[in-house]
């Protein structure tokens, strides 16, 4: 932003003026294009702090590039007083922009510090927010480990025991077949005892 400029004080635009502008009594300036939309009211009103603009010269389109024949006529025949007062009043005018100018660079530089105050906070925020869940993870996976060990565990468990339960279930099967055997001998000779018994008597 060139410090000895003018910008358009309407803070939307904020442009740099060139060529032609809008000044008013209450000391603001705006750009050509801005001044041609909000000037056009019967009476006017400044764009900047409504200050109402009734009478004649409270409000000039002016050109900031004044030609070399203006500029040796528009002063000529007026006494010196009043060349040095019309000169104060312009450097007053000028004052006055500049000081404006540091107020709004100065709000817009403070702006953008709070604004990245807000980031950097949200970005720690963020940062924290990554940790937790970072180290909820690692507290998951951790949980998924345990439990898988203890599936790892039941499943060697369970193993053992149907290859227990098969074990007795071949036992079973020995001794059911052992049994069989036993009571199919004990009724062969009880039918031999009962056939020698009968043949004896007769």
């Amino acid at each position: 932003m060139d410090p000895g400029g003018l910008f358009c004080n309407i803070k939307e635009c904020r442009k740099p003026i060139s060529g032609r502008a809008w000044a008013t009594v209450c000391s603001h300036v705006v750009c050509h294009s801005c001044g041609s939309k909000t000037l056009d009211k019967i009476p006017p009103s400044c764009p900047v702090c409504d200050t109402l603009l009734k009478k004649q010269f409270e409000v000039l389109n002016l050109d900031l590039d004044p030609s070399d024949e203006l500029k040796s006529m528009i002063l000529a025949g007026l006494r010196p007083e009043t060349i040095l007062e019309i000169a104060h009043r312009g450097m007053s005018f000028w004052t006055y922009q500049n000081c404006m100018n540091r107020l709004f660079d100065e709000a817009t530089i403070q702006a953008r510090i709070e604004k990245n105050e807000i980031i950097k906070k949200n970005y720690q925020d963020l940062d924290q927010r990554e940790w937790d869940l970072k180290s909820k993870l690692e507290n998951q996976m951790q949980n998924i480990n345990k439990l898988k060990k203890q599936v790892n565990d039941l499943n060697e468990i369970l193993a053992e025991t149907e290859s227990q339960h098969e074990k007795l279930q071949a036992t079973n099967e020995d001794y059911r077949r052992k049994l069989v055997h036993i009571v199919a001998g004990k009724r062969s000779s009880d039918l031999n005892a009962t056939f020698d018994y009968g043949t004896f008597r007769k």
